[in-house]
């Protein structure tokens, strides 16, 4: 989640950057193919990400729009050997807090909230950046 978050926030500052100097938002050009960009992102993230991480990206629904925004990024002139080495350590840090919450609330017993925003609140990005 937390990667998914800091891709897409990146990818906010790219296109209000673009729209700033450019006037408009630039997009990849055409002839990037879909399974081009998942191996390419795939490739660049192995470099610097977990593979356990990695593996669960790769395999989730919005891979295909994280791998077009790290594309994005990258062809924007984002210098990804310094984001991606970021990017795996504040991901890696978000993990082992939420390892050491979760050991922390279920050892006081206030998990219940979670329990209760669970099931109150609907799927989703929202409910799960919560959590998170």
């Amino acid at each position: 989640m937390s990667v998914r978050l800091i891709l897409t926030i990146a990818d906010a500052v790219r296109r209000a950057a673009q729209k700033h100097h450019d006037g408009k938002e630039k997009e990849l050009p055409d002839g990037y193919a879909k399974h081009a960009e998942d191996r390419w992102a795939a490739a660049e993230l192995r470099k610097h990400l977990p593979a356990a991480l990695l593996s669960h990206l790769a395999g989730s629904a919005d891979w295909p729009v994280m791998a077009r925004q790290l594309m994005s990024l990258a062809h924007a002139g984002v210098d990804l050997t310094t984001f991606l080495p970021n990017l795996g350590t504040m991901a890696a840090g978000v993990e082992r807090a939420v390892a050491q919450n979760v050991a922390r609330t279920k050892a006081e017993g206030t998990d219940r909230w979670a329990d209760l925003l669970s099931a109150t609140m609907p799927e989703g990005l929202g409910r799960d950046t919560i959590l998170a």
